[in-house]
């Protein structure tokens, strides 16, 4: 069984630069969902070779913040259907 991790971060580069490191050799395959804007996390994601997926998907149809959308997003990417 492989196991899977999903992870906003939006503006929160600080917290996953420290975090990212010790959590993702846990998982198989770990996904980080972040804003074109957030620069900084986009690096931190290359730097430590784990998938991002970088949308605007949080702001469409006027949302101030839609998680919830980026997180279905990220789930359609897993790689493992265990």
């Amino acid at each position: 069984m492989n196991l899977e991790a999903v992870l906003v971060c939006v503006d929160y580069s600080d917290f996953l630069e420290i975090t990212l490191p010790f959590n993702k050799k846990h998982f198989d395959n770990y996904i980080v969902v972040t804003s074109n804007k957030d620069l900084k996390t986009q690096e931190i994601c290359k730097k430590e070779q784990v998938n991002c997926i970088v949308t605007d998907i949080f702001y469409q149809d006027g949302a101030i913040f839609n998680k919830g959308a980026a997180l279905d997003l990220a789930i359609k990417q897993l790689k493992y259907n265990n």
